[in-house]
Order: structure tokens, then sequence, then C-alpha cells
């Protein structure tokens, strides 16, 4: 059977909705700041696959601590119920062989740092590689 790669694209929940973004699920625990439902268009919202709010408020966006806050926040994905929530973002998505996108919202257009960068690396590896790990740690 041939493998089929799956796009899992990271987008700001500020930027317009494309007709290539496929599924759209933003991922963070708070709403976008100025960013009506309407306008962000998305298909879901899984606020509780965010960190904690604990390593969100403890993290704040400072480079010198994203290492930290990877490792943290891969350990909470790693948590039953974030398992079954994964597993549901992949329905959600609509499997393996869909292209979605993961909306963020931050602001910032530069900066890599957000849960939906985690999520999709761990998403693309899980869905192109075949049935998901029940582990993602």
């Amino acid at each position: 059977m041939a493998e089929h790669r799956v796009r899992v694209a990271i987008k700001r929940v500020y930027e317009k909705p494309d007709p290539t973004d496929g599924t759209r699920i933003l991922v963070d625990r708070l709403w976008a700041r100025g960013v009506s439902k309407d306008a962000a268009d998305l298909d879901a919202w899984m606020k509780e696959l965010g960190p904690t709010d604990e390593l969100r408020t403890w993290f704040g966006h400072q480079p010198n601590r994203w290492d930290a806050f990877v490792e943290t926040y891969r350990h909470e994905l790693a948590t039953p119920l974030r398992q079954l929530l994964l597993a549901e973002l992949q329905g959600v998505a609509g499997g393996r062989r869909s292209h979605w996108s993961m909306a963020r919202a931050i602001r910032s257009r530069t900066r890599p740092w957000s849960c939906a960068t985690i999520c999709s690396r761990r998403e693309r590896m899980q869905m192109t590689h075949g049935t998901p790990r029940r582990n993602f740690s």
C-alpha cells in the first residue's frame, strides 16, 4: 500500500482562511484577541490540548524557556486524557489521508513558539508512519 503524506500546516488564527487549509483546528487554550469565531472559520477549537495554564504562564514566550516548555508539554500530552484528545484530533482532522491546519493564537509572525508547533510535529510523525502510538512522549 502506498504511503500517504499528511500535510499539517501551522497557521496563525489571525490570517485569513485559505481553501488549501483543509480542516482548521485551534489547539490553544486561549482564544485569540480581536478575532471573531466567524472570521477564524475554524472546524474545531480543541482548547484542552493546549498546555496547562500553569505551564503557559511560566513559559511567557521567553526563548530561554522553550526547551523546558517543550519537554513539559510533551509530558502533558502523554497523559491518558490528552491521548484521547489527540485521537479525537485525528478524527476531526479526517484521519491519515487529509490536509489540515493547526491554528495558533499567537500574534507574532516570526516566533515559532506555540503548542500547535509541538502538536503538529507529533501528528505528522504519527500519521505519516502508520497507526498512531498510544503514547506521544
